[in-house]
């Protein structure tokens, strides 16, 4: 109960954050244009010092298993999830390619960590970071060539050189070695880290500002993906975590992730290789998203909880 409540409020705090954005985009205070800086900002500045942040601690042979486990997990996660899409979004038309990737790919770096950190800690960080370098590496493979409708032109190499893997191979070697940081350099990337959750969650409703709420409930289609993104992958999930009984923080982390509202990167992604009517597409469900997901993600570790304690 009590960490499904943290999750509530961790929510509330970033549904508010993400409504400075929309106010600040409906008063010209933050242009379009204005936004994609920030993401950029965010997205290859602010997530690899998360990252770094995140291994500065002592080495724990048990909390590397427990690493290695939730990337395992994580592939797990994109595999069912881009399964499921495939299946109930066969045909790339009217929008399905966008909604087939919005129910892929959750917001775990710029919602999931910050969800994570209030709810398990430091030590749920680290774990996130596993997931959060899986999930860069599909996003840009698969997440692209989903958008673009083809797998050419990807480029390989941003397959692992990427915002996530670049925290991971700096982080790394220095929590093997339990090396800290000198104190400011690593206080100026614990503020930088900070960043995270405000920047993007305001950017997030930028975006959102320009979204047409009333279409986004009229489009049936656009309930599939989030039924996906929100219910139906972390049942899934939730069902082999029970089963198979990992360490408990690495189970809520990796539930916590999977079903986190749609990622950021859905709205970039359609904006860089997509059409206006994917972007349109991608803002509602974007907006959708991360309204249901007040919901959804209280009541999927309540339910988790409660499963728990039956079966122990």
């Amino acid at each position: 109960m009590d960490t499904a409540l943290v999750v509530i409020w961790q929510v509330l705090i970033v549904l508010i954050l993400i409504g400075v954005g929309i106010a600040s985009r409906k008063m010209g205070l933050i242009s379009e244009k204005g936004a994609d800086d920030m993401s950029s900002f965010a997205l290859k500045v602010v997530t690899p010092c998360v990252v770094i942040n995140a291994f500065q601690t002592e080495f724990n042979p048990k909390m590397l298993t427990n690493f290695l486990i939730a990337a395992a997990l994580a592939v797990l996660t994109h595999i069912i999830a881009i399964a499921a899409a495939k299946l109930c979004f066969f045909k790339s038309e009217g929008g399905n390619s966008i909604r087939r990737f919005a129910s892929i790919y959750s917001n775990c770096g710029f919602m999931g960590i910050p969800l994570i950190e209030g709810a398990i800690g430091p030590e749920g960080v680290l774990y996130a970071s596993a997931y959060l370098v899986v999930f860069q590496a599909i996003l840009w493979s698969h997440g692209v060539a989903t958008v673009k409708g083809s797998f050419k032109s990807i480029k390989p190499y941003k397959i692992f050189i990427n915002a996530g893997t670049i925290g991971i191979m700096i982080g790394l070697p220095l929590y093997f070695m339990s090396i800290k940081l000198p104190f400011v350099l690593g206080e100026s990337v614990r503020h930088i880290a900070n960043l995270n959750t405000p920047l993007a969650m305001i950017v997030t409703g930028v975006y959102m500002a320009n979204s047409n709420i009333l279409n986004a409930f009229k489009n049936l289609k656009n309930y599939l993906a989030l039924a996906l993104r929100h219910f139906v992958v972390p049942a899934i999930m939730m069902v082999f975590l029970l089963i198979f009984k990992f360490d408990n923080d690495v189970s809520l982390s990796i539930l916590i992730l999977s079903g986190c509202p749609v990622a950021a990167a859905c709205t970039l992604f359609a904006s860089q290789f997509g059409s206006r009517d994917d972007l349109e597409c991608s803002s509602q469900i974007l907006t959708l998203s991360n309204v249901l997901s007040v919901i959804s993600i209280p009541v999927t570790i309540l339910v988790y909880g409660f499963l728990q304690n039956t079966f122990a």
